[in-house]
């Protein structure tokens, strides 16, 4: 799921029980704020949510309705580097209609970190005086990538990675994968719901997964690192590997999962030369 959070994998909603009852409980009674932020790594859940919510408040139920939904709109880049001001008319056309099937018209704007500074405005100008019925959901991995303006009108909600054990017995029972595949899938999740169904439906190989993470575990540097350089979530996907393969071992391996989770973040954060900070990591294996 390298660009969104998208998945045609269909089954019932995986984790997160607490804020399904929250939300639920807030549309029954119609007191949903007027926009949301859901924030938290990618494949961890924050479009499906959005979307089983929308789910929700068109049909009653979180699960996926085979009726196309009438009451959301979904913007997204599609393939474009970002989302301008043109999009966010159209949001402000759709929520300026009454709606006919929900209490709700809801706006789901996914990968909101490319929303351009002119149409975060003009989104800011929306969220100051919300249609009485419009919800709009920004699905972003960092809030602070945002404006702060623009934060400051939505409530944040943060979605945590799901512990191995949780997205392991949700494999099993929500989708009947064997046990075997399960706990693999779930190790090589690293948290991530996305990825483990991913890993459990043939979308991605745990054999590839592996391949990256463990030239690099073993030879210290090569090719692996080399071509993920210049691709952020090739990198970012190649460390996460690293980090569960270290993880099969995690007494062992406890100094240097902390000082690769630290490197990472100065690699994400700031302008560091990044095969420097991961190799001095791997050099300490």
């Amino acid at each position: 799921m390298s660009t969104s959070e998208h998945s045609s994998i269909k089954g019932k909603f995986v984790g997160y029980e607490r804020l399904v009852k929250i939300f639920t409980a807030l549309a029954d009674r119609h007191e949903l704020a007027h926009g949301y932020i859901f924030f938290g790594e990618q494949g961890i859940g924050k479009f499906t949510f959005a979307s089983r919510l929308a789910d929700y408040l068109e049909f009653g139920s979180f699960e996926p309705s085979k009726t196309p939904k009438s009451e959301s709109m979904l913007v997204n880049p599609s393939g474009e580097e970002s989302i301008g001001i043109d999009q966010v008319r159209d949001i402000k056309y759709f929520l300026s209609k009454q709606p006919a099937a929900s209490f709700y018209r809801t706006v789901i704007i996914d990968n909101a970190e490319v929303l351009t500074d002119q149409a975060q405005n003009a989104l800011l100008k929306i969220s100051e005086e919300p249609p009485p019925h419009g919800l709009v959901i920004l699905i972003v991995a960092n809030p602070e990538s945002l404006l702060p303006t623009l934060q400051s009108r939505f409530q944040k909600i943060y979605f945590p990675r799901l512990s191995r054990n949780e997205i392991e017995r949700r494999l099993r029972s929500s989708y009947g994968i064997g046990e075997k595949l399960a706990n693999e899938a779930a190790i090589y999740s690293f948290g991530r719901i996305g990825r483990a169904l991913e890993f459990a439906f043939g979308k991605e190989t745990l054999k590839t997964a592996r391949k990256g993470a463990l030239e690099l575990l073993r030879n210290k540097s090569g090719i692996a690192l080399t071509n993920a350089l210049d691709n952020p979530e090739r990198l970012e996907g190649l460390v996460r590997e690293m980090i569960a393969e270290l993880y099969r071992n995690p007494e062992r391996n406890l100094s240097t999962l902390k000082e690769l989770l630290r490197r990472s973040t100065l690699n994400s954060s700031l302008n560091t030369n990044k095969r420097l900070q991961l190799e001095t990591v791997l050099w300490t294996i």
